[in-house]
């Protein structure tokens, strides 16, 4: 469900009608300062991560917020398929080419949610 909503986010024109190219340029961020993990998002434990992302292109934002976490991005389906071609990509880059600034690995280990614990750990 989340990738098929970044392509309507991605894709959708002023009607809604899906279009072959890119309607818009979005700017995805996320606010880290104090993250959560667990069982997100309503039940999550704190942690003070001290962290702002941001990135033009969704796929990347998540795999390199994914990395943050400790996690492997090719792990987490959703992540990983994120760079799935095919008809209205969400990315049209391979993850290896992300360029990141300031990356440094989290200070504390994230505990992922229940239902991902299998496929990441």
């Amino acid at each position: 469900m989340c990738l098929d909503l970044n392509k309507i986010l991605l894709y959708a024109d002023a009607n809604g009608e899906l279009q072959d190219n890119p309607q818009r340029v979005t700017l995805h961020l996320t606010d880290g300062v104090i993250a959560g993990d667990g069982e997100g998002p309503l039940r999550v434990n704190a942690v003070p991560l001290g962290a702002v992302i941001g990135s033009l292109n969704p796929a990347a934002h998540d795999w390199v917020t994914t990395q943050l976490m400790g996690f492997d991005p090719a792990d987490v389906p959703i992540t990983a398929h994120a760079f799935d071609a095919g008809q209205r990509p969400i990315a049209t880059f391979k993850p290896d080419t992300i360029q990141t600034t300031n990356l440094k690995p989290a200070p504390v280990k994230f505990n992922p949610a229940s239902g991902w614990r299998k496929l990441i750990i």
